[in-house]
């Protein structure tokens, strides 16, 4: 991609006049034979994705579109040309506004008059419009038709695990003497078994309502009282025993003590609910590095109704950017028979080189590392001090 020709119509970038700079990432692991013939290995997903060709993309440089002030721009203009006929002064008018597409009439007080485009024509319509057209058809805008079937919204399901942990700690708060008790350890253990639960049964609200209820009474059995009887073989250790045999040697952990597993048993029952839990069918969630949606969403914004067929030319574009880079916008364009100018050739350019560069850096072991160490960090300035 940063072998690619580059249209410069600017100043140099740092895409277009790369400089060399000192690697932050030193004593690297020398590669072995195998990785060296392969030849792949350190190289990120958009890397391989983006190795793609743009020499059927055709770039007129001399074109692009501008911003100016009819009347102030033309009328400077005919203070300063003749018309080469006469020898007259001229006059520069705007007729057949159509959108953001008019003609220039050019007139003097001998000749007859003449009109320019201000833009070319595609199909009888001229082509600035054309893409605004594509631009507010991709962005939603101005399609604010009604829904004329039922929406059954889908909940994020990380959002929804992260109310169990904040419920946990609001409840630590809240409640005295339950300090020693609810730690911050069990709440992030809680939470954790809380979400496995939803991801393990997203084709089933009853399996995944049982298995959430069986975190909190499997936190709170005992030698004595086990109630693991909506336990899974997967994850339950004594389930496991009882296959093997082997409940003689099994001794269950320090269990939950009673009055916490009162205070808790609410909260459950909330986020339990066949209302909530029906929106998590399905295992949906609104990550960017898990979900496809958010891609769309970029495109097609939320706060916009959009129509269906929106949606389709957002999920296609989408689609697009996603496999091959924003290179392929320009050929979408070709196909609407718009002419790309070097500003749209070098910004597409510039933006997959930009999204290559930090997914290489995201890959490194120094980046790993301080995306670790900022995780942990985080954690433990939410958690307060106890002195």
């Amino acid at each position: 991609m940063s072998d690619k020709k580059v249209y410069t119509g600017k100043k140099g970038t740092r895409t277009s006049y790369p400089t060399r700079c000192r690697s932050s990432v030193i004593k690297r692991r020398p590669l072995n034979r195998f990785e060296v013939e392969d030849g792949s290995s350190g190289v990120s997903a958009s890397t391989k994705k983006l190795k793609v060709d743009h020499d059927d993309i055709d770039v007129k440089c001399e074109f692009g579109y501008r911003i100016i002030n009819f009347f102030a721009v033309f009328s400077a203009i005919s203070q300063h040309v003749k018309c080469k006929t006469c020898n007259s002064d001229i006059k520069f008018d705007e007729t057949s506004s159509r959108g953001l597409g008019f003609k220039i009439t050019i007139s003097c007080s001998n000749c007859p008059r003449v009109e320019i485009s201000s833009s070319p024509f595609i199909k009888n319509a001229y082509e600035i419009n054309r893409r605004i057209v594509l631009t507010m058809r991709i962005l939603g805008i101005m399609d604010k038709q009604p829904y004329n079937f039922e929406v059954k919204k889908k909940e994020c399901i990380d959002h929804v695990q992260k109310r169990m942990g904040t419920r946990l700690r609001n409840l630590k708060k809240t409640v005295k003497n339950l300090g020693g008790k609810l730690t911050n350890k069990l709440i992030d253990q809680l939470t954790i078994y809380y979400g496995l639960a939803i991801r393990r049964n997203p084709n089933s609200l009853k399996n995944m309502k049982n298995e959430i209820w069986a975190t909190l009474y499997h936190k709170t059995s005992t030698d004595e009282n086990s109630q693991h009887e909506l336990c899974s073989e997967f994850w339950c250790d004594w389930k496991k025993a009882q296959a093997a045999n082997s409940l003689r040697d099994f001794h269950h952990k320090p269990p939950l003590p009673a009055n916490v597993f009162e205070k808790l048993k609410p909260i459950y029952v909330d986020l339990s609910r066949n209302e909530l839990l029906n929106r998590c069918l399905g295992g949906y969630t609104q990550n960017s590095n898990e979900s496809f949606n958010a891609t769309v969403w970029n495109l097609a914004s939320k706060s916009y109704s959009s129509g269906k067929k929106v949606l389709q030319i957002a999920t296609d574009i989408a689609v697009c950017n996603f496999n091959d880079g924003l290179t392929n916008i320009l050929r979408i364009m070709q196909v609407l028979e718009m002419t790309i100018g070097p500003q749209s050739y070098n910004f597409c350019v510039e933006a997959d080189a930009a999204r290559i560069k930090h997914a290489e850096v995201s890959l490194t072991d120094a980046a790993k590392e301080a995306r670790s160490s900022l995780k942990s960090t985080k954690k433990k300035m939410k958690r307060p001090i106890l002195i």
